[in-house]
């Protein structure tokens, strides 16, 4: 998430389905899986906003509103995010 008018990085986020040590039979405990995500694809966009917009602890600590998001098409990330939060997000 990178801000608009400053251009600075606001936060980030991955999203990982699927560990190629993983599939090969190693355990976990033997490497650094980064799986982190059981959902589909298409649900990846929206989780992430949700997590960097309504759960970002550091936006939280500072009484930080995010008015407008910023993004592709897609509206089921900002439908995800106005469900999240308890304010209205402009698109």
């Amino acid at each position: 998430m990178i801000g608009h008018k400053s251009g600075k990085i606001l936060g980030y986020a991955t999203r990982v389905k699927r560990c190629a040590m993983c599939k090969a039979g190693r355990p976990k405990e033997l490497h650094d899986c980064r799986v982190n995500f059981t959902g589909s694809a298409k649900a990846m966009e929206p989780d992430m906003a949700v997590q960097l917009v309504a759960k970002n602890e550091d936006l939280l600590k500072e009484n930080v509103r995010i008015d407008t998001f910023i993004g592709d098409d897609d509206c089921s990330t900002i439908g995800q995010l106005r469900r999240e939060l308890d304010y209205h997000i402009k698109k």
